[in-house]
């Protein structure tokens, strides 16, 4: 599953790189919502114009440290579908600059 989740999120920046309208339109679920670290919700439509209008995103940003936690009961951030996975919600969390 971990293999697979990887996969996905490389497919995912690559048609954030490429602005693949079709690819990112499948790779969002319907239900899909990004919460800024301003607290502003998007939805799947205002997220993907974001991408396509090559907003800094965490979709293609470079990852330095990546952890998967398996949870049993209600948890969504991917999610399978019937063409594979999704992402079914994300959150930027504005941090402090490095010292």
């Amino acid at each position: 599953m971990i293999d697979e989740v990887v996969a996905f999120r490389a497919k995912v920046a690559k048609a954030a790189i490429e602005k693949d309208f079709t690819t990112l339109r499948a790779a969002y679920a319907e239900s899909f919502t990004h919460t800024h670290g301003s607290g502003k919700v998007d939805g799947k439509n205002d997220r993907i114009v974001a991408v396509l209008a090559g907003d800094p995103v965490i979709e293609n940003a470079p990852t330095t440290e990546l952890v998967f936690r398996v949870h049993t009961g209600p948890t969504a951030v991917y999610v399978t579908a019937v063409d594979g996975w999704q992402l079914a919600v994300s959150q930027a969390t504005r941090l402090p600059p490095p010292p």
